[in-house]
């Protein structure tokens, strides 16, 4: 049996509907970074305080092994531990809102008159924790934190054994701080997406969707993975993300077309 084709017209109207919704996960998406933006510029300024009082109460710093680091190090930790935690706590309730708004939305397009209130909210919360690409979103967010703890280490150490002022280290806290908040955004575009896909197709396999048409958002930065398999039908049955089913890279920006002819 050979794959059905999706006529121009269909494509036109799945790809503008579909854009629409990505605009409304876009304005939510930004809604949650600038959350995060707090989080952690208020992290940074803890992180200066703390410093702040450590060379307060330690003059003459210039071998740090002459100083008690132990607890400005911990009250770094326990700054970073109340970052990461809401990070997580706040990107958990997002991917979950974006799982259930994009399945609804594809029974409304659908003109399907299933009702979400029959699946379980739980089973969505297991499902945005899903280990799609090595490690689950709350994984990588305390691998994260470990491995930004490790790096204010070491720089606070190396500062003070080259004797920098408390402004030249401070400076260097608040810049690993701010690499950090770029992989958060990263993870959160990279996660929602998957969300989004996963959930349609979900919908398709629940509503009895057999194909669709993968289709790349065509113009400088595409990928040259998404090119490829743009306009390509896949069986629903047989997508695997980051094979035939986006995201298929960070930031990627394709989508699902369902087939319905």
């Amino acid at each position: 049996m050979s794959k059905p084709i999706l006529n121009e017209k269909s494509r036109t109207y799945w790809q503008n509907r579909i854009e629409l919704h990505d605009k409304k996960v876009e304005k939510d998406t930004l809604k949650l970074e600038k959350q995060l933006k707090k989080l952690f510029v208020d992290t940074s300024k803890e992180i200066k305080k703390e410093l702040a009082y450590f060379y307060a109460n330690n003059t003459n710093i210039g071998n740090y092994e002459n100083y008690r680091l132990e607890a400005t190090l911990q009250a770094i930790n326990i700054a970073l531990d109340t970052l990461f935690n809401k990070e997580e706590e706040k990107l958990n309730k997002r991917l979950v809102e974006a799982y259930i708004d994009t399945y609804k939305y594809f029974d409304k397009l659908l003109n399907i008159n299933a009702s979400f209130e029959t699946i379980n909210i739980g089973l969505v919360e297991q499902v945005v924790k899903t280990n799609w690409s090595g490690l689950s979103f709350s994984e990588r967010i305390w691998e994260n934190r470990r491995k930004l703890a490790l790096t204010l280490k070491e720089e606070l150490k190396k500062g003070l054994i080259r004797g920098e002022s408390l402004q030249e280290i401070s400076r260097v806290m608040a810049d690993k701080l701010n690499n950090e908040y770029s992989n958060a955004l990263r993870l959160v575009r990279t996660e929602t997406a998957w969300v989004q896909c996963e959930a349609t197709k979900q919908n398709y396999l629940d509503n009895d969707i057999k194909y669709y048409e993968f289709s790349a958002f065509l113009d400088k930065k595409t990928s040259k993975i998404c090119k490829e398999l743009d306009g390509k039908v896949i069986k629903v049955e047989e997508a695997v993300v980051g094979k035939n089913m986006p995201p298929l890279h960070p930031n990627c920006r394709s989508c699902m077309i369902p087939i319905t002819e």
